[in-house]
């Protein structure tokens, strides 16, 4: 004769199922007789990331990172689960289990953008999940975001006299001129020329000495003219 048991979750769960059976015939029983079927367990995780804002266009902006971990294998995984992206760190606990097939589990996290965020044009970070079935760890599928930086490259240039006059020949005018990065991205190679004013001098730096223009940040140049016969002639039209 035969019998049928339909497989439950929690038969996979256990890894095997044993089942044992007597054969009865009025007074008589036979003696025990068991078997056992192995399970085939196929744990699994499957991680989603999404990221808000898509864009960012300032220092300090706020991107918000949501990651969902699904059950996407065939036993019950009951956790903790954790999240490790490489800019935001360890979020753990990430959600909570069991988890059974199929089912998921989300957590959220949070990122402030730099400079350096906004002068490389945009930012990619990547995450897995991670958990343990049956006393080993095993992770999920990497998956990664990218928000793209709305850069803003600008710069202003003034030029003024500092000293001296121009109502003899031979005076010397000394002028100061200064280059100013009103954008929102760092400026590099920016530097200053004046045909007339040959050397000119800086610049004077602002901010940091690297070079570097950076947001916000001011350089201030000097030069020395000396006045002709011609720019007298030309009320300083030459």
């Amino acid at each position: 004769c035969t019998s049928s048991h339909p497989i439950s979750q929690a038969d996979i769960d256990a890894g095997s199922l044993t089942n044992t059976a007597t054969v009865s015939r009025n007074s008589l029983t036979s003696a025990p007789v068991s078997l056992t079927v192995t399970a085939l367990q196929s744990p699994a995780l499957t991680l989603s990331k999404s990221g808000l804002p898509l864009t960012y266009s300032a220092v300090g902006q706020t991107i918000t990172y949501t990651y969902t971990l699904q059950n996407s294998g065939n036993v019950t995984l009951s956790g903790p689960f954790q999240v490790i992206d490489d800019k935001t760190g360890t979020i753990d606990p990430c959600g909570s289990g069991p988890l059974s097939p199929g089912s998921a589990t989300s957590c959220s996290a949070t990122y402030t953008t730099t400079q350096y965020d906004l002068d490389f044009g945009s930012l990619t970070n990547t995450a897995s999940g991670h958990t343990t079935f049956a006393s080993s760890p095993f992770a999920s599928n990497p998956d990664s975001v990218t928000v793209t930086a709305i850069q803003s490259a600008s710069y202003t240039i003034t030029k003024s006299v500092v000293g001296g006059s121009a109502n003899q020949v031979g005076n010397v005018l000394s002028y100061e001129i200064t280059l100013a990065n009103t954008g929102n991205v760092s400026l590099i190679g920016a530097n200053a020329s004046d045909p007339l004013l040959d050397p000119l001098n800086g610049p004077i730096e602002s901010g940091t000495t690297d070079g570097v223009l950076g947001v916000g940040e001011t350089w201030t140049y000097s030069g020395d003219y000396t006045v002709t016969q011609a720019d007298i002639d030309s009320n300083g039209g030459g």
